[in-house]
């Protein structure tokens, strides 16, 4: 990030292009928010290495949801409460917000509304509050199905003298069995098909410029819930064995390769994009086959780039970490 905001300053310089104002005349006024990560409550335009925003806002759901979890361990009613009694402010706000500000789909309206919406924790909070209720839920079912096969293997001598017994009705239950199967089956069928449903429209509803400022409003704070639940639901449908095809493709050897160093490909893609776009002499004029090109182009240079971070940078500080550990152990 730092040689990010260096490489837009230094480019900023030469380029023909205004790219904005340099980093440093707001770090000098500014810089004790990023120490207690609080510079996302700025404006965009004081922020000292405004991309930093969303370090801001990961480190202060990071506070919050590991309070909520002390206090659930230790009252996990409360915890549930206050969980909820916090998720439901967080949704009228941000529709409110979202609503008095007259939020469109139209460019110069989300620019206008960066300062009040786009880096606000408030606003970006939904899909770490589907992540925790998922993840509850996920713990959840993991510890019953603990539970219950320890259950079963402290009763395994009650078992056997009840086979008989249970060998009698099996034939009873096997025509229920059959049914609550069609049942579950048709279920999985309908949650992957609103998930299709609900990708498509997420990725293409943008077109509709004129959609009515409270319908977008809803779609941004429940849409966003109800799409980090539905993530959230494949990854237990996955995890519990039950991802199918899904969870073949997604544990392919080619994305598990990309998990290495995706973090890497986002933090380069905005240097990448800086670097093609800022250094140019005039602008682009656009057409299918040169836009296409230079998208082509920017993926492939950024995922070169930020492969070779993983291996000059990532890699070498993972490795000397598991030395100091060691180290430190013995």
């Amino acid at each position: 990030m730092i040689f990010g905001n260096w490489l837009y300053d230094l480019i900023s310089v030469y380029s023909p292009f205004y790219l904005g104002k340099h980093n440093a005349i707001y770090c000098k006024k500014n810089w004790w928010y990023n120490l207690l990560y609080i510079q996302n409550l700025l404006d965009m335009n004081n922020i000292c290495c405004s991309w930093t925003w969303y370090l801001a806002c990961e480190m202060q759901y990071f506070v919050v949801f590991t309070g909520l979890l002390f206090i659930y361990v230790k009252h996990p009613n409360v915890a549930k409460v206050t969980f909820a009694s916090l998720t439901f402010i967080i949704l009228v706000l941000s529709w409110w917000l979202h609503y008095s500000n007259g939020i469109t789909f139209q460019i110069d309206i989300i620019n206008s509304t960066l300062d009040q919406l786009y880096v606000k924790p408030w606003i970006r909070i939904f899909p770490y509050i589907g992540g925790a209720i998922m993840g509850w839920i996920m713990h959840y079912l993991q510890q019953r199905n603990h539970l219950n096969s320890s259950q079963c293997n402290q009763c395994d001598t009650l078992q056997q003298q009840q086979q008989q017994h249970q060998e009698q009705q099996r034939q009873k239950k096997s025509c229920s069995k059959k049914k609550s199967k069609k049942w579950l089956s048709f279920a999985y069928l309908i949650f992957w098909l609103f998930l299709v449903v609900l990708y498509l429209i997420t990725n293409f509803m943008s077109y509709w410029r004129t959609m009515p400022t409270w319908l977008l409003a809803t779609i941004m704070t429940i849409g966003k819930l109800v799409f980090s639940l539905c993530i959230g639901g494949v990854t237990i449908m996955c995890a519990s064995g039950r991802g199918g095809r899904v969870n073949a493709f997604l544990s392919a050897r080619a994305f598990l390769f990309l998990n290495k160093f995706c973090f890497s490909v986002y933090l380069m893609a905005p240097i990448v994009v800086i670097g093609i776009f800022g250094l140019r002499n005039a602008s682009t004029n656009y057409t299918d086959v040169s836009s296409g090109a230079d998208f082509i182009a920017t993926i492939i240079i950024t995922l070169i780039s930020s492969f070779l971070v993983l291996l000059l940078l990532e890699v070498p500080v993972q490795e000397m970490i598991k030395l100091m550990r060691r180290r430190l152990n013995t």
